[in-house]
């Protein structure tokens, strides 16, 4: 999500196209996984999307896209992950009959600039800047929200 020095639209602005514009430039591109169910994770984002100026969720594909200002464009998608990484662990959680799933979580910056398309990421690079730490955030906010009891379990643990 774009932080507070994001170029913000007017309040009346139009959802974000469907489709990037035909120039544009992918300025960060971020990914996490979450042990969450895929619907789960849409679910809470388009939550915290909602209302947001400049915003078009496709629930179908599960994508959001948020258009603000004149050059920032935000693109999150959410897709199905087996949650073990591992190759071992994957495997033999496998052949149990049992894998779990999770999601992939994935958010790019595009520059949607048409003119002084070189000039959009020298106006966001305080968002690029902060990009990194907003979506550490954002993954650590749903988790949370939806594994509540997590959180709970670590603050009931005795510290040693």
């Amino acid at each position: 999500m774009p932080s507070e020095s994001s170029p913000a639209p007017s309040e009346s602005a139009p959802a974000a196209p469907s489709i990037r514009p035909g120039r544009h430039t992918v300025l960060r591109s971020f990914a996490g996984h979450l042990d969450a169910d895929p619907a789960g994770v849409f679910a809470a984002l388009v939550e915290r999307m909602q209302g947001a100026p400049g915003v078009a969720v496709d629930a179908a594909a599960r994508e959001i896209a948020q258009q603000g200002g004149w050059w920032y464009r935000g693109e999150y998608r959410v897709m199905a992950e087996p949650s073990d990484h591992d190759g071992d662990a994957t495997q033999a959680g496998t052949e149990a009959g049992a894998a779990a799933s999770g999601t992939r979580l994935e958010y790019e910056i595009v520059n949607v600039a048409q003119s002084w398309h070189w000039a959009g990421p020298i106006a966001g690079r305080r968002v690029l800047a902060d990009a990194p730490y907003g979506f550490h955030a954002l993954l650590s906010d749903i988790e949370a929200e939806l594994h509540p009891e997590a959180g709970a379990d670590e603050a009931e643990r005795p510290s040693s």
